[in-house]
């Protein structure tokens, strides 16, 4: 059974939208779109299942759903982001085996990236994800999503219609292996997995026949076991050729990008590590701030000073046309609901507020 609108069997735990309606132009070429959302995680959460949803199918062509960890910098919504779910044609929704889970740390953004394809008459999306948690000690191993990749170096000569090449990574764990994704774009012929250990290799997944508009996860009947120092690696080919009759351009030169007349090769694919080769430190929930609400005595001893000199009218707030320049600053960082005042609940917050240096 499944939960209504859900392709899976119920009602996710937390639905999380993209922040924003997005209008898709009719025509043209739409970038890909990059929508940053807070959804107020003061707690760690472990993800067991994650679906997301298009809000118009008939343009949104695929979703990613990155996590953006607390102090990670910000080089770009497109960067600096861990995979979390994703949604391309053909692709089903699936739970992580029994104990298995990804970890969101407290704190996380979550950022989605659109491709939309115009379909000749404009159209609103606002795609959304779905998220099923689990509780701490339910959870044995963390599911972590691996990636092998060509990145800049992929370079696609005109009229080749067999390119070959390769990419791989090394396990940093003893690991089981669940599932794995292969990406590439239009001129994507053929993709293979191999595990590559003690002059060995094993081929775990070959996709003959790739399909830019078919993209699934193979989810594995039973994961395989990796030892740590085993590689994926990953081998692509390419058909650049007039006898792909998807090849939006088989006189050029084709490298790495974001569009479908650009190409990618990456190997995406899930492993779960046992919780005990990961710092336990990782996992400990975040110590709550010992928090108390001043006394009397003490919020007039905050208060006082900044009343005694601003407050005109004598009504127990600051107004901001009671204020000068030189500290306008207040109320950008004191006016939670920027209705204009600074009322002593809010003056209270001072101690913990600064002015920065050359703050105006």
């Amino acid at each position: 059974p499944k939960a209504e609108g859900w392709q899976l069997a119920s009602q996710p735990d937390i639905v999380i939208d993209m922040g924003r309606t997005f209008n898709v132009q009719s025509e043209g070429t739409v970038r890909y779109k990059y929508f940053e959302v807070d959804p107020g995680f003061k707690e760690h959460k472990w993800i067991r299942a994650a679906e997301l949803k298009p809000g118009d199918p008939e343009v949104v062509h695929h979703i990613l759903a990155l996590v953006r960890k607390p102090g990670l910098d910000r080089r770009g919504l497109a960067g600096g982001g861990e995979f979390l779910a994703a949604y391309v044609p053909g692709l089903r929704a699936a739970p992580y085996p029994k104990g298995a889970a990804k970890f969101v740390p407290a704190g996380s953004k979550l950022i989605f990236q659109l491709h939309y394809t115009p379909i000749g008459e404009a159209r609103k999306d606002r795609s959304r994800i779905g998220l099923y948690f689990a509780d701490d000690d339910e959870v044995e191993k963390v599911v972590l999503t691996q990636r092998a990749s060509t990145g800049g170096r992929l370079r696609i000569p005109p009229g080749d219609s067999n390119y070959r090449t390769t990419a791989s990574t090394a396990s940093r764990y003893s690991c089981e292996l669940l599932a794995l994704m292969p990406h590439m774009h239009l001129r994507g012929k053929s993709f293979r997995y191999e595990l590559e250990h003690a002059n060995t290799r094993q081929v775990v997944l070959n996709v003959p026949q790739y399909d830019f508009n078919w993209q699934t996860v193979y989810r594995l009947r039973e994961p395989i076991q990796i030892s740590r120092g085993t590689r994926m690696l990953c081998t692509a080919h390419f058909d650049n050729s007039t006898e792909n009759l998807n090849n939006p351009d088989p006189a050029r030169t084709v490298t790495w990008g974001d569009q479908t007349w650009d190409e990618m090769m990456i190997g995406y694919y899930d492993i779960a590590v046992d919780r005990s080769q990961l710092p336990a430190e990782t996992f400990e929930q975040p110590k709550k701030p010992n928090h108390r609400e001043p006394t009397e005595e003490e919020l007039n001893a905050r208060t006082f000073p900044l009343l005694n000199r601003f407050d005109a009218d004598g009504d127990g707030k600051i107004q901001k046309t009671e204020v000068d320049n030189n500290y306008q600053f207040l109320f950008r960082r004191l006016d939670s609901n920027d209705d204009g005042e600074l009322t002593r609940a809010e003056l209270s917050r001072l101690p913990a507020v600064r002015k920065k240096k050359n703050e105006p």
